[in-house]
């Protein structure tokens, strides 16, 4: 598993639970092991794709707290010495709660077939769903955190609701985190087909015709 430290792996029936890592997302064995995968182009973790994924991250964050500014009766506000606690809920909002979004959008909660991690090297989590899945579930499952954190929150704001500060802001900081998110979306649009099947793996995006 390259320079991974794998720290708990449970299977029963040749299903695999959830499994939790630290280090890379990890190889998948099915693209060995099954025919026909290939690679999706324009979605790794080399530099110029990291730096395109963090750019699009940065123009919907931007865009975002605009709008909160903007649409939404005092919006987004300011605190000088804001309270703790909203600091660390803007923080898991955006982290957790941007993974939990991934995977809750896979078959069965994603709670079968699914490796969470912590990828030290970027400073981030991550959720890899380890079975392949029909392109629109890759994209809904993708997407999640996009509609769930950034848009729903702005949508109920402008609509008079009113949205917590920290609610807010976590929308606005997971605007960066859904770069990645946002350019793997535009990838598959791009290159592959309605009726493939997606497969992740260390980092990169996998299809072949069902």
């Amino acid at each position: 598993m390259n320079d991974d430290s794998h720290l708990s792996t449970v299977t029963t029936s040749n299903v695999m639970t959830l499994s939790i890592v630290i280090g890379k997302p990890p190889s998948n064995s099915l693209i060995d092991s099954e025919p026909g995968w290939s690679r999706v182009p324009g979605y790794d973790d080399s530099m110029p794709v990291t730096l395109r994924g963090i750019s699009i991250g940065l123009v919907l964050a931007a865009a975002l707290a605009v709008a909160w500014r903007l649409l939404v009766q005092d919006g987004l506000p300011f605190e000088g010495h804001p309270a703790r606690s909203s600091a660390v809920m803007v923080f898991l909002i955006a982290t957790i709660g941007h993974e939990l979004c991934h995977l809750l959008l896979f078959p069965r909660l994603g709670f079968q077939n699914a490796t969470i991690g912590i990828w030290l090297q970027m400073g981030a989590l991550f959720v890899q769903y380890m079975r392949p899945v029909t392109r629109s579930r890759f994209i809904v499952a993708t997407l999640s955190p996009t509609v769930l954190i950034c848009l729903v929150p702005l949508i109920l704001g402008i609509c008079g609701v009113a949205v917590p500060p920290y609610v807010q802001w976590a929308s606005v900081f997971n605007g960066v985190a859904v770069g990645a998110d946002l350019l793997a979306v535009l990838q598959l649009l791009r290159h592959v087909s309605a009726t493939s099947l997606m497969l992740n793996s260390n980092h990169a995006l996998f299809q072949r015709e069902p």
